[in-house]
């Protein structure tokens, strides 16, 4: 019997930096996911919320993007607030949160989500 493989903490081998990976990332996120269902994920967790801690009146959202879930999760009555590693696709979120037509509890803030050293 073979022993399991264990996971390291060496460092990512990848040459890239976020900020670039983000930023061509960013220009294609909304295209890419076009055809999920934000609609029904943000009425899940909602829900999830709802029913196991129905005073919650705030959301931490990790990994923002482009603020879509953010929007949905507001119009339902929450505050929220997105972290996200990427100025670009944290500009769209703010741009999408400007038009929207209700008034938003949205905060975007530019910064990793992982501890920093």
């Amino acid at each position: 019997m073979s022993k399991p493989s264990t996971l390291t903490n060496k460092p990512s081998t990848m040459n890239h930096q976020p900020s670039t990976v983000f930023s061509n990332y960013a220009r294609y996120y909304d295209l890419l996911y076009r055809d999920k269902d934000y609609a029904a994920e943000a009425e899940y967790v909602a829900g999830l919320i709802r029913k196991f801690h129905p005073s919650a009146e705030s959301i931490l959202e990790l990994g923002s993007g482009t603020g879509k879930h953010a929007l949905l999760l507001a119009r339902k009555g929450f505050e929220v607030h997105g972290v996200e590693l990427s100025e670009e696709m944290i500009n769209i979120a703010r741009s999408n949160a400007e038009a929207s037509p209700q008034p938003s509890t949205i905060n975007h803030q530019l910064a990793p989500i992982n501890p920093q050293p």
